[in-house]
């Protein structure tokens, strides 16, 4: 019931190696985003990136989409194959034989970071199947404290029901999904303060008033497919008011 998978750190970003059909790929690692995905050609940067695409795996019968990573836009082909994560202890427990992933255009490969290994589970019926949502997972863990960093997938909750267990764990929200119609259920927390070289610059004071210019909460998201923090203009110009 659980799988752990090595991880390559390259200094800037998070690289899992997987299988699809027996040919190696390998992608950013992305708490950001939803699917797998393969690069769509097999051109000299994109196989020293991300892997070489001979074809794998069969039509799925979902049509094509237009999608976007990192700013990049383009369309994305949707097939189904068998996937094998690479030197994992344990096999990836998966409720179906083969995984309907996207097969990545070349305008999406000219982004900084390539493909993306999705970690978001949870999506509307209407887009395309998460990777996590085809598999048993329930809940991961991303290891980072030590050189060897590895990501952790696992059947069972890794925060129990034990108040201690509790208290130290963030809440997350659903807040994107339900009151702003994101389609998928980024992992986000509400902010309770953010301060910039030591002074406040907004604060929830409770009960959901924030001393923002707009009195709207600040959301977090976690996202191991962007290197720093990235905030919203808005964001940024309150530090002059």
């Amino acid at each position: 019931s659980i799988v752990t998978v090595p991880l390559e750190f390259t200094g800037q970003e998070l690289l899992i190696y997987y299988r699809v059909d027996g040919s190696l790929f390998r992608a950013v690692v992305d708490t950001g985003s939803p699917f797998l995905l393969i690069p769509g050609s097999c051109g000299a940067n994109t196989r020293s990136k991300a892997g070489c695409y001979r074809e794998q795996g069969i039509p799925s019968g979902l049509p094509d989409t237009y999608e976007q990573f990192d700013g990049f836009e383009g369309t994305v082909e949707w097939r189904m194959a068998s996937v094998t994560l690479e030197n994992a202890t344990g096999s990836l427990m998966t409720n179906r034989p083969l995984i309907t992933l996207g097969v990545a255009g070349e305008s999406i490969l000219g982004g900084p970071g390539g493909v993306f290994f999705g970690l978001v589970r949870d999506t509307e019926a209407w887009i395309r199947p998460s990777f996590l949502s085809q598999t048993l997972v329930s809940s991961f863990q991303l290891d980072l404290g030590t050189a060897k960093k590895t990501l952790t997938l696992s059947q069972d909750p890794w925060i129990g029901s034990s108040s201690d267990q509790q208290e130290n764990a963030i809440r997350l929200t659903l807040d994107l999904r339900r009151k702003y119609g994101d389609p998928v259920s980024h992992y986000t927390c509400r902010a309770q303060s953010i301060s910039v070289n030591g002074s406040p610059l907004v604060v929830d004071s409770g009960g959901g008033s924030w001393n923002n210019n707009n009195n709207k909460p600040i959301y977090v998201i976690f996202d191991t497919g962007v290197t720093g923090m990235v905030v919203s203009r808005d964001l940024f110009n309150e530090r002059y008011t």
